[in-house]
């Protein structure tokens, strides 16, 4: 993640790049129509990405993609520091050989677009950029993340009963439905997705996520098709859905990457992938914020 240290001076209305401690900071909350600079904020407790947003009249989107947390826009911690731009749109920092036509074209807008926000400093389109000006791309949409995991592949605890708590990606795969974003089906409907899905071909392997017992192992009826799901007896509960083979058994102990079974399509599901859901005391939890960075 880049951290963006930009600010405009008010003299030219460019955009320049600063120290991090020179960042103007966004102590009062300005609304984006009154400025048309970079801010950085920092987190308070209690806020959220859909409250900070709200705060400078920006879409939770915006805040999101200018700070890498598509994957998970609820881990924020209090102290941490949040670019803010001043309207809805995406945050740039040219690289090398980059053309304006080419960033246009990444985020979905015309050039003449990146042209006519102030702020950014350009004549024309033709302008050559240099290497590390931060761009404000007004109406811009990032391209979506689909990050690349790796099955855990480390030394299993013998007897394993109860979860250590650190958890392993249970497949390989690349992520094609992110935690709480919309999925429709004939059977739901359309509603938040609770879960990550991770895809690949049919067979692939899917391990336990962390040490613990199996307390279903089989078909069920709801939609998920071959299903394990395992207490980590530590408050935690981790399920595997759609799986094309079950290796384990109802009552077993399973240790941390032992292989449970193989991704599938069995159930209510469109192409081959795990769906994988961690609970903690009942409540659906968001796996990325609990698994190794992808």
């Amino acid at each position: 993640m880049y951290a963006f240290p930009a600010y405009t001076d008010p003299a030219d209305k460019a955009l320049w790049r600063r120290p991090v401690f020179e960042t103007i900071k966004a102590e009062n909350e300005l609304p984006s129509r009154l400025r048309t600079w970079i801010v950085t904020y920092e987190v308070q407790e209690g806020d959220s990405v859909w409250k900070i947003a709200q705060k400078f009249g920006l879409n939770p989107k915006t805040v999101e993609w200018a700070n890498g947390l598509e994957l998970n826009p609820d881990l924020l911690r209090v102290g941490q520091k949040l670019i803010i731009p001043p309207v809805d749109g995406v945050v740039h920092v040219v690289e090398e050989g980059e053309t304006l036509a080419q960033i246009a074209r990444r985020y979905k807008v015309k050039p003449q677009d990146i042209v006519n926000f102030e702020p950014n400093g350009l004549k024309s389109i033709d302008e050559p950029l240099p290497v590390n000006k931060v761009l404000i791309v007004p109406g811009g949409e990032k391209p979506p993340i689909a990050p690349v995991v790796t099955v855990y592949r480390g030394p299993i605890p013998k007897s394993a009963r109860r979860g250590t708590g650190s958890f392993v990606w249970p497949t390989s795969g690349k992520i094609t439905s992110l935690f709480n974003q919309i999925v429709c089906s004939r059977m739901l409907g359309c509603v938040p997705h609770k879960a990550l899905d991770i895809a690949n071909v049919t067979g692939t392997p899917v391990v336990a996520a962390d040490s613990g017992y199996v307390v279903f192992a089989g078909w069920d009826n709801t939609g998920y098709g071959k299903l394990v799901v395992i207490d980590h007896g530590n408050g935690f509960v981790t399920l595997y859905a759609h799986m094309s083979a079950i290796f384990v058994r109802k009552g077993q102990s399973v240790a941390k990457g032992q292989r449970i079974g193989s991704i599938g399509s069995t159930g209510n599901v469109t192409g081959s992938h795990l769906h994988f859901e961690l609970r903690y005391r009942g409540i659906q939890r968001n796996p990325i914020g609990f698994l190794p960075q992808p």
